[in-house]
């Protein structure tokens, strides 16, 4: 090893956090990014999901982002480019260089089970792809990545899942406080797939609380589960750093616009307003949602309308 290089004290496969004292102002430039996208104001940093444009390339995404003017982008980690992370890393620096528009990052989510009881080489497949995720968001700044704590099954013993998925998550969460990333723990899956009911999402929280480890609840899942949702969020307080926005008929995860399900946005809405801090909040629509639908609902939640109107 060179003497101008330092590493991280651990080494998580082939994935090394590496940097020299050269590339020092760039690392200095991705430090002062995180905190420029983990910045919320009285209503909370905005960002809109990438889902709908699941399967384009990040210089479509982030061209869509520019010219539909989301005001932050959450980039979701599946796909065939993020096979290949330092690429992806750089192609989004050149994209956003000289630009002001805040990133997070969802790690992978399509066949990646962290609580798998049956197969441990799928849970150790899913930490790796993890790790990757939390490397890749302290590169570029990024203000949150969303993990996936496992998902059930009719034929899983549910709480050896669950050990599992506390056992991997523990040490995430040390990873993440290393690398100064923020890391949110989805409560994902609804009906059999939800690895936990409300009060167990809950004590998970708590369990693994840090600055850098906590919750984003996605409104969409926990309606479809039957969650009681200003009862969550009043449970979880200061520990929910994030949101997932989307809507459903009440029991199915359909991920539709607000407004085309049945979810009661108005009362979940004062819910989050009467957090102890402001959150990221992430409009998380379905693949191929209309991007004016989009746009309409970005500048309802934000208050972009009211202000065009002469003021919130």
């Amino acid at each position: 090893m060179m003497p101008s290089q330092r590493c991280s004290r651990r080494k998580i496969e082939s994935l090394r956090f590496c940097q020299s004292r050269e590339g020092g102002s760039e690392v200095n430039k991705m430090q002062e990014r995180r905190e420029e996208n983990g910045k919320t104001d009285e209503r909370g940093q905005w960002f809109v999901s990438a889902l709908p444009l699941l399967g384009q390339g990040l210089t479509e995404i982030l061209q869509t982002a520019r010219e539909w003017e989301w005001p932050g982008v959450e980039l979701v980690m599946d796909g065939e480019v993020w096979q290949h992370p330092g690429g992806a890393i750089q192609h989004i620096r050149k994209s956003l260089l000289g630009e002001d528009l805040p990133i997070t990052l969802h790690a992978p989510v399509f066949e990646i089970n962290l609580a798998n009881p049956l197969y441990p080489e799928q849970r150790l497949l899913a930490e790796r792809q993890y790790v990757g995720a939390l490397v890749t968001a302290a590169e570029l700044g990024a203000g949150h990545v969303v993990i996936h704590p496992g998902y059930g099954s009719r034929t899983y013993d549910r709480d050896l899942a669950q050990s599992f998925a506390r056992e991997h998550l523990a040490r995430l969460c040390k990873m993440a406080e290393r690398l100064g990333v923020l890391m949110v723990v989805e409560n994902a899956g609804v009906g059999p797939a939800a690895l936990f009911d409300q009060n167990e999402f809950a004590a998970l929280i708590e369990e693994f609380y840090s600055p850098y480890c906590g919750a984003i609840v996605d409104i969409g899942h926990a309606f479809a589960n039957g969650w009681d949702l200003p009862g969550l969020f009043a449970a979880l307080g200061d520990r929910v750093r994030a949101v997932h926005i989307h809507d459903n008929g009440g029991s199915a995860d359909e991920h539709l616009p607000l407004g085309h399900g049945h979810l009661p946005w108005a009362e979940v809405e004062r819910a989050i307003r009467a957090l102890p801090s402001p959150v990221h909040q992430v409009i998380e629509y379905r693949e191929d949602t209309d991007l004016e639908v989009i746009r309409s609902h970005v500048a309802r939640l934000t208050g972009r309308e009211r202000a065009k109107a002469g003021g919130i």
